[in-house]
């Protein structure tokens, strides 16, 4: 790379940044290139078999019971689709029927998904065969009160989520912004919650103290603890499907089970693949979100993580 040249990853190009005169390159820091599981729904098979901090998922699941299964919409780069059939045929093997499941997917306050949408994320087979609607959080008819944390936050909770008796997340572990990562009960608060709680929760964190906490422990983010706190007050069983991915939006892991323990060994492995070392202070880091730019959105949730360039000013 020239010195005075830099090249960032955007899409299926890249861009050229050229420094000015008296700038000099200090480094380049990218994610670690851990390699891809050979097969995604394989290693769903795997760690559903080793479930962290809870008993399989086909013990859980059994006839007759409501099952909710929660999926993060398409602002995330989940695939969804080859990990469900590894979850399909573990409720199946508990007894459990796809009719006694409701998809819903975890909107926060995006948009409603289309039946399109959601068909090309779980797979069109499927979701012929499961009932599937948009949480309302604005409309207090579709929503259910199960009380406030301690950190003040009125916990509204999508009814059919609130109401079930299982409940089956499907999502990724990712460094975030401010809830230092996606995954685990995040998929619930704010997923499938009402704004009053999505505000709340997320007001924890408009300080300067707390704001950039992307990447940073879970124990030290009291936005993330107080929506840990609110999942933790739903009353049926969250049995947590996580996907872990590198650079490359590739499957590395799934970690599954309890959605605090496994979501804590899957933000370990997130963290060994996003975190880098910084040798040194920079005077201007250049940085962008490639491989996840598809939309302004996007690609500003997820900065500075995925690649950086490092420069320092001419003293």
């Amino acid at each position: 790379m020239n010195a005075n040249h830099i090249q960032l990853p955007w899409g299926k190009e890249s861009l050229t940044a050229d420094l000015p005169r008296g700038w000099r390159l200090g480094d380049v820091l990218e994610p670690v290139a851990l390699p891809g599981a050979p097969n995604s729904l394989d290693e769903a098979q795997r760690a559903l078999a080793e479930p962290v901090g809870m008993p399989r998922l086909r013990q859980l699941a059994r006839s007759g019971i409501k099952i909710a299964l929660v999926i993060d919409d398409d602002s995330r780069p989940t695939p969804v689709a080859s990990l469900f059939p590894a979850v399909a045929a573990e409720l199946q093997a508990g007894g459990a029927s796809l009719q006694q499941a409701t998809l819903v997917p975890a909107l926060g306050v995006h948009r409603g998904m289309s039946a399109d949408e959601v068909a090309r994320r779980l797979g069109e087979d499927w979701l012929s065969k499961i009932a599937w609607h948009n949480p309302g959080g604005d409309d207090p008819e579709e929503m259910v009160f199960i009380g406030a944390t301690s950190r003040g936050t009125p916990v509204w909770v999508d009814k059919t989520v609130a109401e079930a008796d299982l409940i089956v997340s499907i999502g990724c572990i990712e460094p975030h912004i401010i809830a230092s990562f996606g995954g685990g009960y995040k998929n619930l608060i704010p997923g499938v919650a009402g704004r009053a709680t999505i505000a709340h929760n997320h007001a924890l964190n408009c300080c300067p103290d707390t704001f950039n906490m992307v990447g940073q422990p879970i124990e030290r983010n009291p936005m993330h603890l107080d929506l840990e706190e609110a999942g933790g007050m739903i009353l049926g069983k969250v049995f947590i499907i996580n996907a872990v991915l590198n650079s490359q939006l590739q499957v590395v892991r799934v970690v599954c089970g309890d959605p605090l323990q496994a979501h804590r060994a899957g933000t370990e492995i997130s963290a060994g693949i996003y975190g880098v070392q910084v040798p040194k202070l920079a005077d201007v880091v250049i940085t962008d979100s490639n491989p996840m730019n598809s939309t302004c959105v996007r690609a500003s949730r997820r900065l500075p993580t995925p690649s950086a360039r490092c420069a320092r000013a001419a003293p």
